[in-house]
């Protein structure tokens, strides 16, 4: 991976942000962690406010953990918030991590009616069976690439296999650096188009007294992907009627790209 390098953070938690459930593609080691993503696998370790690492550059890690100056901008705007604000004091240290949008359509199908543990074991296994080693561990398959029904199957990803082997299909280059570069509202349809992120998942639910089994549950808004993060040109839009006191306010404005459910 090369030799260690390091930077200064200030109020940075990295074991609270890899694993607060935005990342998956990780492996806790040596008292830091190993993380696979975008082709790179990067070592990070934290010691006070310093920061080593070794795998890509200082840039890219900045960025990839959320870094930013970005993020302190929004933070002096979110902590108006009331409702916000004591969860911001609760989780000091926890950043929004920028992350590939590829990376993050796929998590973000495999995490329908799932938990974290479940999620990475998924994410692992399909990146072993279909994926391509780099650096020593297995990332995962490339967008565009078709993949083998039983193979994601063999991830253990139940009924979401069909709709990653579809979905995965259909990310190509081109749609990828189209939802990327969209404003907000075609980003967002682009996104509750594809099998499995949009409109309604099938879920097999265990039937209840009065309430009949299978029904479907509506999936997470796809516009809260954490690919399309707010320090984003297109969630910018989304956010600014609202942090600039235009609209419906600035409680009600961010919710949406930070994380509030929405059908499609």
């Amino acid at each position: 991976m090369g030799d260690w390098r390091q930077f200064r953070t200030e109020g940075f938690d990295l074991a609270l942000t890899i694993k607060s459930g935005q990342f998956f593609r990780y492996y806790e080691e040596r008292g830091g962690f190993i993380t696979v993503t975008q082709r790179k696998t990067i070592e990070l370790r934290q010691k006070g406010n310093a920061l080593f690492y070794r795998g890509a550059d200082e840039e890219f890690v900045r960025r990839f953990l959320g870094l930013v100056p970005e993020h302190e901008h929004a933070m002096a705007r979110l902590k108006l918030d009331p409702v916000i604000a004591p969860i911001i004091a609760r989780y000091r240290g926890l950043r929004l991590m920028r992350l590939d949008l590829h990376e993050s359509i796929i998590g973000f199908i495999c995490s329908s009616m799932s938990n974290i543990p479940k999620i990475r074991m998924n994410l692992h296994r399909l990146s072993a069976s279909s994926g391509d080693s780099v650096g020593g561990h297995h990332h995962l398959p490339a967008p565009g690439k078709k993949l083998d029904h039983a193979m994601v199957l063999a991830a253990r990803t139940g009924y979401r296999a069909k709709f990653i082997v579809e979905a995965n299909r259909m990310l190509t280059r081109n749609m990828l650096s189209e939802i990327r570069s969209a404003d907000y509202p075609r980003s967002h349809e682009l996104l509750c188009a594809l099998p499995g992120v949009g409109l309604r998942v099938p879920v097999r639910s265990r039937p209840r007294r009065g309430v009949p089994g299978g029904r479907a549950r509506p999936s997470r808004d796809a516009g809260t992907l954490p690919a399309l993060s707010p320090h984003d040109r297109k969630a910018r839009q989304g956010v600014r009627a609202g942090a600039l006191g235009e609209g419906r306010g600035l409680g009600a404005a961010v919710h949406l790209p930070l994380g509030k459910e929405q059908s499609c």
